[in-house]
């Protein structure tokens, strides 16, 4: 079983650093569905830092929501870490899962945030939209 370790965003629009960035960080499971998590936002740098005990946190927090939907972690995790900056459509996604399900998951304020970071996403060139995850050591 692997065991969940702190991870590194990197967030970025070209070369150069999307700061207030939101990402889903998806965690592929050997049974069951994956966990996709949100995590943001990136700082100045456009990194967002991930401690292992968030992942945890954030995963327990969805398995007692959805006990049937998903395995337990970290014990079925395969040990990879997907990433996707949030776009438009991620914006509207959430939107939709706070409209189906409440805002328990999320920051305090956050349709403020939110509706903040989708203004700025107007005016980007969102074919440019990247991030990679770095395991901090």
């Amino acid at each position: 079983m692997p065991e969940p370790t702190p991870i590194e965003v990197h967030c970025a629009i070209g070369e150069e650093p999307l700061s207030g960035a939101w990402v889903t960080l998806t965690l592929p499971m050997r049974s069951k569905n994956p966990y996709r998590l949100l995590f943001g936002p990136a700082d100045a740098g456009g990194v967002i830092r991930i401690s292992s005990d968030e992942l945890r946190a954030k995963a327990r927090a969805a398995i007692d929501f959805f006990p049937m939907d998903y395995s337990n972690f970290p014990e079925a995790w395969t040990g990879a870490v997907e990433v996707d900056v949030l776009d438009v459509i991620g914006v509207h996604r959430v939107r939709s899962a706070i409209d189906l399900w409440g805002d328990a998951f999320y920051p305090p304020d956050f349709n403020r945030v939110l509706t903040e970071y989708e203004e700025n996403l107007g005016q980007l060139d969102l074919s440019l939209l990247h991030a990679s995850v770095v395991a901090a050591t």
